[in-house]
């Protein structure tokens, strides 16, 4: 069977993992991804049943696809503006063309929104109703769908990263303290990075002056997002050079993994932050910079401060008494619960059944 995949493509570990997770669980079938960048070729080139095919060839694959889907948690977040409505429209008019050709379609571990005007939640129903499928990943999105009435076969899971296999395991001593960050670099007219990236030093410095060990700032994405810019500003900035070390993702899921194993306490900006972390069993001080993390950790049960991305500033944080919570431990999460992620795999064998 030969399956079409749209995804969000920028050289982001979670994406990137969500895809590589459905590739193996499904590794009887062939794969077309459609991305022009590079890198994304190179992330993919390990796994004998993907193709990397340029965005302009979909349209005359369609006849020769079997099923499509699309995967990402984020996929949904850019239709505030008019130029990702107007996309948006032109993908709506692209499935809808799928469809006519009686091609099964999914939209497989997302979260919906945030939304800043009717039009943007009412082009994303227009899409679900074009879906054999939909599995969400929280259960505010989970609840949305259901008030939009229309759509049938719509289900709430785990992220899909919660199927990771096991993992690495360390073979450095943990006894001393050590501290990985998930950085992240605002794209939004709003940001404030450079406020952050200073708070974020600060913090670095102060864990390092009273635990002398290696601080790890990872950049989950390196392309557009650019995390590792963030991760470089962060590090120029600290005072501690010595014993801070970058870990970018550049399409290696294995090498962040084994150093994310490194750490015994993590402060998680990035979404996919947070779920590595409850893999892992690390104890995590979650960041918020958007409306999915949130809707995780209330998912996930989480009662403690809530740090929005904003607050990270001299004025709404005091430095000392975050280090002091992280050393403490008395800010630091980790859930203890058995994950239904496999339900994503679970709902897509069933569809693909009524392919075969």
């Amino acid at each position: 069977m030969i399956i079409g995949v749209w995804a969000y493509l920028d050289n982001n570990i979670g994406d990137d993992l969500m895809i590589k997770l459905v590739v193996n669980r499904f590794s009887e079938h062939s794969f077309r991804i459609y991305s022009d960048l590079s890198v994304v070729r190179e992330t993919f080139s390990g796994l004998e049943n993907v193709d990397i095919m340029p965005k302009s060839r979909l349209k005359s694959d369609i006849a020769e696809l079997d099923f499509f889907f699309s995967i990402g948690g984020s996929i949904f977040n850019n239709l505030n503006h008019p130029i990702g409505q107007f996309n948006r429209v032109r993908r709506i008019l692209l499935l809808k063309k799928i469809k006519s050709k009686g091609i099964k379609i999914a939209t497989i571990g997302c979260n919906l929104g945030p939304y800043r005007n009717n039009f943007g939640k009412w082009l994303t129903k227009q899409e679900l109703k074009l879906n054999d499928l939909v599995t969400l990943r929280d259960e505010k999105s989970f609840e949305m769908v259901k008030d939009f009435g229309c759509i049938q076969n719509f289900h709430f899971y785990d992220d899909i990263v919660f199927n990771l296999p096991t993992l690495v395991s360390s073979t450095e001593n943990k006894t001393q303290s050590s501290l990985g960050i998930t950085v992240y670099r605002n794209l939004s007219p709003e940001e404030n990075n450079m406020e952050v990236y200073k708070t974020l030093a600060r913090i670095c410095d102060e864990f390092i002056s009273r635990n002398p060990s290696t601080v790890r700032l990872f950049a989950f994405d390196s392309e557009n997002e650019n995390d590792l810019a963030a991760a470089h500003h962060i590090f120029a900035l600290s005072k501690e050079k010595q014993y801070i070390k970058i870990v970018p993702y550049l399409g290696d899921h294995g090498h962040v993994i084994e150093e994310l194993s490194l750490c015994d306490k993590l402060i998680a900006i990035r979404f996919h932050g947070c779920v590595l972390s409850i893999v892992l069993k690390i104890p995590f001080t979650p960041i918020i910079y958007s409306n999915k993390t949130e809707n995780f950790l209330d998912d996930m049960g989480y009662t403690g401060r809530k740090i929005w991305l904003d607050e990270l500033n001299a004025d709404d944080l005091n430095v000392a008494d975050f280090v002091d919570d992280l050393i403490s431990g008395r800010n630091l999460f980790l859930p203890e619960k058995t994950s239904n992620a496999e339900g994503h795999f679970t709902q897509i064998q069933q569809l693909l059944k009524e392919v075969l």
